[in-house]
């Protein structure tokens, strides 16, 4: 959907991957500080679990804003707490399959979904009040 804003699905998943690639450049360095090459593994699977779940998220809200601003509203509302539990769902099942340090992967999972979402929330408000 491209309106007032000019943001469609695409535009907004690659503001959102940018924001994501670059919080993971400036925490590289003290990450690999703290934890070595496993916690920055630990921390591109955190991000790449978000960015997938925020994306996947944008995909179906705009979806439903093209048919109509209350259908778009009510799919982020209930979109938004369904990414919350597949967030760490995901998380949950690369932590026992990849033995991802806790500490660091659940800092950098906090880190990365509260900026993406503050993000997201803000370019789907545009987006509504363009429709409505």
């Amino acid at each position: 959907m491209e309106g007032k804003t000019g943001l469609g699905a695409g535009a907004i998943s690659l503001r959102l991957a940018a924001i994501a690639v670059v919080e993971g450049l400036i925490g590289a360095y003290p990450t690999w500080k703290y934890a070595g090459a496993e916690g920055l593994f630990a921390q591109a699977v955190s991000g790449l679990i978000v960015l997938a779940a925020m994306i996947a998220s944008v995909i179906l809200v705009m979806r439903q804003i093209q048919a109509g601003p209350a259908k778009g509203a009510m799919a982020a509302a209930f979109g938004g707490m369904l990414r919350a539990v597949a967030v760490l769902g995901l998380w949950a099942a690369a932590w026992q399959v990849l033995k991802l340090p806790p500490i660091t992967s659940i800092m950098w999972l906090a880190a990365f979904y509260f900026p993406l979402l503050a993000a997201e929330s803000m370019w789907m408000s545009r987006a509504l009040l363009a429709r409505g």
